[in-house]
């Protein structure tokens, strides 16, 4: 850790908050009253202003006027997945109050990511700057600070991608991976502390590092290197305590020594301990312990951080994997930090469903693609014993800089405490054998910072630790039988491939084909069939069939995200963009946790079959399973002997092919011992349910079907499965829940327009709910607005506007909708029966 005099932290609590909802990014502990630390750490107080422009000039001036600039709060994001280039600019204003009476205090404006280059002032003068999106930064603002309310913070944002060469990721780079949303997309935090502190200035670190030298379960051997900043005008001679605490708050450590740090000077102080008998971190026990420093003068504490660790041994060994002196094989998956919702500017309760879905799903090891992420997420990994690979953003074959330098070195030193992180990565595709120096220049800087943990690179060619010998290894991505080789020959990719950073496929919940005619077409026809298909080959490959020489397996990706792929989106994920858990997700827990009884019925959202002869897939992880059809006991299967139609078997796979009836058919996969899942889906019928009757279309080429099963939040609700029809709920209001719909293809594309009609046995309320482009179309009129407005997906799985309409119809009574060329559907709920 040479150069850790010339680059610290940033933050006030760093480690010590992290079990609650909003982490504190600095190392304050949580039960020290600030009065005597003199360190307090806090939410950025004041309110935001916001105005996107390329032109805008003088905003940093305290007295410029803002009062039409739009209200925002922050984490923000001016983009979207839809939304990219409205402006490549823009400033941020917020007024606070300072205290008065500060003295010689010093008050820090802490970062944690701006994308991409920002400036930052406070009363017109500027106080710092950064240039990269993904690591965190922090500002000396005290000799910019005036007593009382009327301070200035103003923030210049460029998201210019020619302008952030220098930076990782790089705007040089014609590869898109993922989009660059700008903004102040993360916290902003406000720090005080005394004159004399522990540094928060060295690359926005903790300015505390735990060193382990020898980890075992008799003992763990440390040293813990305290940085510390005196800006007062004397030498002050400072006495450096280091408290271990475990998670019962015992105090099993304790070290301390003296150190003497020169007036408006920086020092650093590295103590040595033991302890016996640790409580060893990892996947199924995830022991921590908090590091509180104390640094004292003269009696008094002038300062207190808290820090958090595990301690864990992680090596290699002849190529495997060692953690805590096993052999442990990474089985994960690939993960971005972005949300449908909010694009990159993540809620804290978003970043932590997602890490609650991973738990779910089993996985012990998460590639956090392709930048360093919130430390909210490093935070989770530590608390739930999930191993995690973290990676700079070096993505496109350019020269090296010293700012990817640094942005590099601040991934390291920002992150170095938690156990979770078990890889550093140098990069992802980003060279070709002509630049890949570039990539052994970064891993360079990783290993100069940290020599306690492997380093990687992500490849798709021919790189190799001979070409850049800084590297520990080099992690392949393949996507066999997506972007090239059949099914054919996928089952047996991962043949001399060890480490495997990126495979899969994508699928889309509302596109399909029959399970025994899967196929697709990258970025056009992806249906959720196929990616069924690569999965199971992939998850038999890397469990059972060749476990022993595959290390590593990240599956890309976690969750779909924002990419110039399928209409907008890479849809590789085991989650959709919104969260939804495709069937994908319940096959890896299947494999990653199989004492966790799982059964679930694939291709639901396949809700309208066009031929009554079909298949029904299920994965579980049961020895056997049954099916029950409309109440009729099929065949009892035994896991593994489902074999994929292009040969292989795949275990946690059971697949009957089945003869619909015409209708509404219900379908019952269940183990006999309490374990099961349930569904319907519907087969052409000409009457298709007792209470409702006579539904007619009058175009032939676009047939009306009543499903009887109640509408679902995140499903598809058009019966057109060839990517023509990608149209999907978003939440359903409560009015409609439990409601029943009318399913055709497409109503808004040419063609497909058509005349509905239908007929009621029973008294019910009928809704259309309808893309909502300002004005209402002609509806019938007896229908009324029930002021409703929501959102949906179109064709193209953009969240637009709808909205509800309906009435009351008795029994007996007919509907009719005359031909629109607009998205809507027609639900029927049925009126609660009267005793």
């Amino acid at each position: 850790m040479k150069h850790l005099l010339t680059t610290v932290i940033v933050f006030c609590a760093v480690s010590a908050i992290a079990t609650q909802a909003v982490a504190v990014p600095m190392s304050q502990p949580s039960d020290t009253p600030h009065a005597v630390t003199g360190r307090e750490c806090v939410l950025w107080p004041g309110t935001w202003k916001f105005i996107g422009s390329d032109t805008l000039t003088g905003a940093e001036v305290t007295g410029f006027v803002d009062r039409e600039w739009t209200a925002v709060t922050v984490p923000h994001t001016w983009n979207s997945w839809t939304q990219l280039q409205t402006y490549a600019s823009a400033w941020y204003r917020s007024r606070f109050t300072v205290a008065r009476g500060l003295g010689d205090r010093r008050t820090y404006i802490v970062f944690e990511g701006v994308t991409t280059i920002a400036e930052v002032f406070v009363n017109g003068q500027r106080v710092g700057g950064h240039r990269g999106a993904y690591t965190r930064f922090i500002v000396d603002a005290t000799d910019a600070l005036k007593p009382g309310p009327d301070n200035v913070l103003a923030v210049k944002v460029s998201n210019d991608r020619p302008s952030t060469a220098d930076c990782l990721p790089s705007g040089r780079s014609s590869k898109s991976l993922f989009h660059f949303y700008g903004g102040i997309y993360r916290k902003v935090w406000l720090l005080t502390t005394n004159a004399v502190h522990i540094d928060p200035t060295e690359s926005a670190s903790s300015g505390v590092f735990v060193l382990p030298t020898k980890v075992g379960p008799d003992v763990a051997e440390f040293g813990v290197k305290t940085l510390i900043r005196n800006t007062s005008a004397t030498p002050r001679t400072l006495t450096v305590k280091n408290r271990f605490l475990d998670a019962q708050n015992r105090e099993v450590a304790v070290i301390e020594g003296n150190v003497t740090v020169v007036a408006q000077g920086r020092g650093a102080i590295t103590l040595k301990g033991a302890l016996a008998k640790p409580q060893l971190w990892g996947p199924g026990h995830p022991s921590l312990y908090r590091i509180r420093t104390e640094l004292a003068e003269d009696g008094g504490v002038r300062d207190i951080t808290e820090e958090r660790t595990g301690f864990r041994s992680f090596t290699m060994d002849n190529g495997n994997f060692i953690l805590n002196g096993a052999r442990t094989q990474l089985r994960g998956v690939c993960k971005h930090q972005e949300t449908e919702a909010h694009a990159s500017a993540v809620t804290d309760q978003e970043l932590i469903e997602d890490w609650d879905n991973l738990s779910d799903l089993g996985v012990n090891f998460a590639r956090l693609a392709h930048y360093p992420h919130a430390r909210l997420e490093y935070d989770q990994a530590d608390e739930r014993g999930i191993l995690v690979w973290c990676e700079n953003g070096h993505i496109s074959a350019t020269p090296v800089t010293e700012n990817g330098k640094q942005l590099t070195r601040e991934m390291v030193l920002q992150n170095f405490n938690h156990p979770s992180i078990a890889l550093w990565s140098a990069g992802n595709e980003a060279d070709n054998l002509k630049t890949v120096q570039t990539t052994d220049a970064y891993a360079a800087v990783i290993k100069a910072e940290d020599t306690s943990r492997p380093v990687t690179y992500a490849d798709d060619g021919n790189l190799t630790v001979e070409l850049a010998p800084h590297l520990d290894f080099v992690s392949k991505n393949t996507y066999p039988g997506w972007y090239s080789v059949g099914m054919g020959v996928a089952a047996i990719w991962t043949l001399n491939l060890p480490y495997i950073s990126e495979t899969g496929g994508g699928g889309v919940i509302s596109t399909h084909t029959e399970h025994d005619r899967a196929s697709h077409k990258v970025d056009r026809f992806e249906p959720i069939e196929y990616q069924q298909w690569i999965a199971e080959a992939r998850l038999q490959a890397t469990c059972h069939d060749q476990k022993d020489q595959v290390q590593m397996l990240a599956w890309w990706m976690f969750r779909d995200v924002g990419n110039l792929k399928y209409k907008g989106l890479n849809t590789k994920g085991l989650l959709t963009y919104a969260g939804f858990r495709k069937d994908t997700y319940y096959l890896f827990k299947a494999f990653l946790r199989p004492g966790t009884p799982l059964v679930h019925i694939t291709s639901q959202t396949y809700f309208l079959r066009p031929e009554t002869t079909t298949a029904i897939k299920v994965y579980a992880n049961m020895p056997t399973l049954t099916l029950t059809l409309n109440g009729t006991r099929l065949a009892t299967q035994n896991n593994g002997d489902y074999k994929q139609p292009n040969g292989p078997t795949v275990n946690n796979v059971f697949y009957w092919p089945v003869t619909l009836q015409p209708g509404k058919n219900t379908i019952v996969a269940s183990d006999g011992n309490g374990h099961e899942d349930s569904c319907v889906i519907t087969a052409p019928s000409s009457d298709q349910a007792a209470w409702v009757k006579n539904v007619q279309s009058s175009n032939p080429t676009n047939p009306a079907y009543f499903i009887d099963q109640a509408v679902q939040a995140e499903w598809p609700f058009y019966a057109e499965y060839d990517g023509t029809a990608d149209n999907t709920f978003h939440t359903l209001p409560a009015a409609v829940e439990g409601a029943c719909w009318i399913a055709t293809k497409r109503l808004s594309k040419s063609g497909n327009e058509t005349a509905l009609s239908f007929t009621l046995s029973r008294p019910a309320t009928v809704f259309v709910m309808f893309t909502d482009k300002g004005a209402v179309p002609p509806f019938p009129k007896d229908f009324t607005d029930t002021g409703i407005r929501t959102e949906w997906r179109d064709n193209n799985m953009n969240l637009v506007p709808c909205r509800l309409i309906s009435k009351k119809v008795a029994t007996g009574e007919s509907v009719k909708l005359d031909a629109m060329l607009l998205d809507y559907v027609i639900l029927v709920k049925l009126d609660p029966m009267k005793n």
